[in-house]
């Protein structure tokens, strides 16, 4: 029997909006303290994520006093995917496992950041040829094709191993539709992303789900399961014991946590924590948590990153 590879590392989720160079930094110092993961979201509209969305903004337009980017699905964003591929060219090169969170429900749930979304605001919608919302059938096309680039990319860059989260916290607030019809929606929607990824070739165990609700049901369709808030042996614990196929992760607060702290004063864990989760971790799937350091004040620097944490856990797993 194959032995199952541990995963551990330590992330800047809005890593595509730093310098080219210290991203190249934070993942070689990454991979010297002893790390093989870190995460990144590909779509979200926080911190000025909308310019590096994989779509060009070809117009701006005004409604209700909100001044939204408008973008073209029919054309890629050639900065961005540059840029996209020097970040996996680095992974490759340091031997970090990418983690990407391809769509972002966080940028969904608040009305200015959904509007900054580029399959909310697009030229196909104003022109008449996509209806219906994010969630429906008309813009899986788009999907399908961004999954299958995005694939490309990721093997021409080199990375020979990657996961795929389809969407982050995932959930359905739409107003016009009752609670029935909204679990509908989100577990269609997971099935279908797990229908594409696979039938492009990506091994159904190279896809994480990580829903809000219906976890159940999602679970059910066989793939890990990411769960967040996860920053202490305490709380580690107990997602041991619920979840037999899950990712721990350190996104979120975790009132257990006494390692740093980010300008929301949310806390990683401290070093004598990540000894006692490491003993936890060995032989288990792995853990990444949020680098706090580089959010010590609202904006984010990847420069600040610190890997005491990532070192103490590596060092638990795999007596580095």
């Amino acid at each position: 029997m194959k032995k199952m590879k541990t995963y551990i590392g330590s992330s800047c989720y809005e890593i595509i909006t730093q310098d080219l160079e210290a991203i190249k930094t934070f993942l070689k110092k990454l991979h010297d303290a002893g790390g093989n993961a870190t995460e990144m979201f590909f779509i979200f509209t926080w911190c000025g994520g909308e310019v590096w969305q994989p779509y060009p903004i070809v117009n701006y337009k005004t409604e209700d006093n909100i001044t939204s980017p408008v973008c073209d699905l029919s054309k890629w964003n050639l900065l961005a995917w540059a840029k996209w591929k020097q970040v996996f060219k680095s992974c490759a090169e340091n031997k970090i496992t990418p983690f990407i969170r391809i769509h972002d429900f966080c940028s969904l749930k608040d009305r200015i950041g959904k509007r900054k979304y580029c399959f909310v605001n697009n030229i196909q919608r104003e022109e008449g040829e996509l209806h219906g919302g994010i969630w429906e059938v008309p813009v899986r096309k788009y999907y399908s094709r961004l999954n299958q680039v995005l694939i490309n990319k990721l093997k021409d860059a080199g990375v020979k191993e990657y996961f795929f989260i389809p969407m982050n916290e995932a959930d359905v607030v739409d107003g016009g539709w009752s609670e029935e019809e909204k679990d509908r929606v989100n577990i269609d929607f997971h099935k279908w992303y797990l229908k594409d990824l696979t039938s492009k070739g990506l091994p159904k165990e190279r896809i994480i789900m990580n829903p809000s609700r219906n976890i159940k049901e999602i679970e059910a369709l066989g793939c890990r399961l990411e769960y967040h808030g996860v920053n202490s042996p305490e709380t580690l614990k107990l997602g041991l014991a619920k979840f037999s196929k899950g990712f721990p992760n350190g996104d979120g607060h975790d009132s257990f946590a006494k390692g740093r702290a980010d300008y929301q004063n949310w806390r990683e864990p401290s070093v004598s924590q990540a000894k006692a989760m490491g003993k936890l971790l060995k032989g288990m799937f792995g853990y990444c948590y949020f680098n706090r350091a580089t959010e010590s004040n609202k904006k984010c620097d990847i420069a600040r990153a610190k890997f005491d944490v990532v070192k103490e856990l590596a060092n638990q797993i795999f007596g580095t």
